[in-house]
């Protein structure tokens, strides 16, 4: 399905199910890293794709969900395994 403009920049997609602030804690350092490398978090924004994993699997300046939706599913196309994505 094709996003609406309402939904073409959200301020998040999902937040995951946590105990403790590790969550916080990861947001809180990979926007200190963004900022850093100077990414204008608050007007341009960030995306972190996380794999199941827990480790980081994808940092982008800005939130391109298309590319995003379009990458999985061209792997699938292609055989390859989408299951940890």
């Amino acid at each position: 399905p094709v996003l609406g403009d309402e939904m073409s920049q959200p301020a998040n997609v999902a937040l995951p199910v946590t105990v403790g602030d590790s969550w916080k804690t990861l947001i809180d350092d990979e926007a200190s890293d963004a900022i850093s490398q100077g990414v204008s978090i608050e007007e341009e924004g960030f995306c972190i794709i996380l794999k199941k994993n827990g480790r980081v699997g994808q940092r982008t300046r800005g939130i391109f969900l298309n590319n995003l939706v379009g990458n999985v599913v061209a792997r699938k196309e292609a055989g390859m395994d989408v299951k940890n994505i």
